[in-house]
């Protein structure tokens, strides 16, 4: 339910490397990052009806 792409690129010994939590999800990524998973999430649906209205300032 997160991704922080912000913290990719961290190194091993000069290595990228990989970390995983208990479940076998990656939770480090050297290339992507960090992530923070979750189970049984409900989903939000939104729809778009094709319409929009904008103001342009002056």
């Amino acid at each position: 339910m997160d991704w922080k792409w912000s913290e990719a690129g961290k190194m091993k010994n000069g290595q990228p490397f990989e970390t995983e939590d208990s479940l076998g999800n990656h939770n480090y990524m050297s290339i992507k990052g960090s992530f923070v998973w979750k189970k049984n999430v409900q989903p939000d649906y939104v729809w778009f009806n094709g319409t929009a209205n904008h103001y342009l300032v002056g």
